[in-house]
């Protein structure tokens, strides 16, 4: 479940202001509520064991022409994956934290826009214990001496051709 409200200002005919706040609640999301091992028929991993989290987004548009636009915008979301659960999460490490982006847009026509995009996610890096699957020691302690490090970082460019009819 996501909960979020947004709210835009337009000072004048070429700038406009937005911001959102959303909640993203993991803790009641199957698949990432149950953390750690299970022990049906031997150790299985139950979920990522993410947290809920906040979502702030801020966002500015300025229009240079009648067809150009040129967006701005900054994301802060909080890590959803708490320390100790670092080794479940290799595969996922949805830690990023902070956001850029920088864009454009050009309407040839009524009917036909362009728009490029650029987005950057600054690298974060968290690291926590392996979790033990009973194999020496307890069932879902942390391994005395071990570190599982998950490092990220994301950018992406985009293009997006609009046809409105």
């Amino acid at each position: 479940m996501i909960v979020g409200g947004g709210v835009s200002y337009r000072p004048s005919d070429t700038l406009m202001l937005a911001a959102d706040l959303r909640w993203i609640n993991y803790s009641d999301t199957r698949g990432f509520e149950d953390e750690n091992y299970g022990v049906s028929s031997g150790p299985f991993v139950r979920g990522f064991g993410w947290e809920d989290i906040l979502v702030v987004a801020l966002g500015v548009q300025y229009k240079l022409s009648p067809v150009m636009v040129v967006r701005a915008g900054y994301n802060y979301g909080e890590n959803p994956i708490p320390e100790e659960q670092q080794m479940f999460n290799v595969f996922a490490p949805a830690i990023v934290q902070h956001h850029f982006s920088i864009g454009m847009g050009y309407e040839f026509s009524n009917t036909l826009q362009l728009s490029l995009a650029y987005y950057r996610a600054l690298e974060e890096e968290v690291s926590g214990a392996m979790i033990s699957n009973g194999a020496g020691v307890p069932l879902n302690q942390p391994i005395p001496g071990t570190t599982v490090t998950n490092t990220l970082s994301e950018n992406s460019l985009s293009m997006q051709v609009s046809l409105k009819f």
